[in-house]
C-alpha cells in the first residue's frame, strides 16, 4: 500500500499539484514506520537529483545528529534504498 501512495504522490508532482518537499515531508512520515525524521527532507532530494543523474555513488551528508550505520554519511543508493524513493527516482535502482 505504501508503494502506491508513493507512487500517487509523484503523480501528484509531475501534474504540478504539490512540490516535492511536501511528498517528501508527507512521505517520510507517513511512509515509514517508525517514521523518519523531517530533517531528511533535504538529503532525499540531493539523493533523488544525484540518483536522476545516475550518480549512486556519491555520499551525501546527513543532518546533524541524524546517522546511518554509525557514520555521518551515506550513499545516494543507501539513501534512495533506506528512504524508499525509487518512485521518485527516473533511473532504475
Amino acid at each position: 500500500m505504501g508503494n502506491m501512495q508513493a507512487m500517487d504522490m509523484a503523480d501528484a508532482i509531475n501534474k504540478k499539484w504539490i512540490d516535492l518537499g511536501t511528498a517528501l515531508h508527507w512521505h517520510l512520515r507517513y511512509n515509514h514506520y517508525p517514521p523518519l525524521p523531517v530533517a531528511l527532507i533535504e538529503t532525499a532530494k540531493t539523493a533523488i537529483e544525484r540518483a536522476n543523474e545516475g550518480d549512486f555513488d556519491s555520499q551525501i551528508e546527513l543532518p546533524q545528529d541524524i546517522s546511518f550505520r554509525g557514520r555521518s554519511k551515506m550513499s545516494v543508493y543507501d539513501a534512495v534504498e533506506y528512504m524508499r524513493l525509487n518512485t521518485y527516482v527516473n533511473h532504475q535502482v
